[in-house]
């Protein structure tokens, strides 16, 4: 099996000022950020061989083993040593409708966090994304494993987690 992740970013936002200056000039501050970034099929810097995503409704938590998980597309199980990037995105567009993403209570997957009871709190319409391409996170089996994703109200998101098996 190949796999390879393509991920696209471009923040183009334009700001107008009105009555700038003694001339009463309009002003234009353009802010521009611009990502494209390719993992290729493999096991070393900048590159994976697995990934696993779901899209789920539910209200509560889910908690995804990153040793143990199936792909819903492809009936694949995936087995990560470690993960490159990951993407969540809050489908509600409803106010306070939130998704947390931390570790779970149990074998929690938080080598991107601080601590373990960290997590980023993502709101209506809102997207995570963390990535690691060169040293990616570890996952450590039956003891560092376990991404939770946790839900204010019953809501559908989008979980995608792109890394390596060795």
């Amino acid at each position: 099996m190949s796999v390879r992740v393509k991920l696209n970013l471009v923040v183009d936002g334009v700001e107008s000022v009105a009555n700038v200056g003694a001339g009463n000039a309009t002003a234009i501050n353009k802010h521009l950020f611009e990502l494209a970034k390719t993992y290729a099929n493999g096991t070393g810097a900048n590159q994976q061989d697995k990934i696993y995503s779901t899209t789920q409704t539910v209200n509560g938590n889910t908690d995804i083993n990153l040793t143990t998980a199936t792909n819903e597309e492809t009936g694949t199980a995936i087995s990560l040593a470690s993960v490159s990037g990951f993407i969540v995105y809050n489908h509600s567009t409803t106010s306070s409708q939130t998704v947390t993403v931390g570790g779970a209570p149990s074998n929690p997957f938080i080598t991107w966090l601080i601590a373990t009871g960290d997590g980023n709190v993502i709101g209506p319409g809102g997207v995570l994304i963390q990535t690691s391409p060169v040293d990616g996170w570890a996952v450590t089996a039956s003891t560092a494993d376990i991404l939770r994703i946790a839900t204010s109200a019953s809501l559908t998101f989008t979980v995608i987690v792109w890394g390596q098996d060795t």
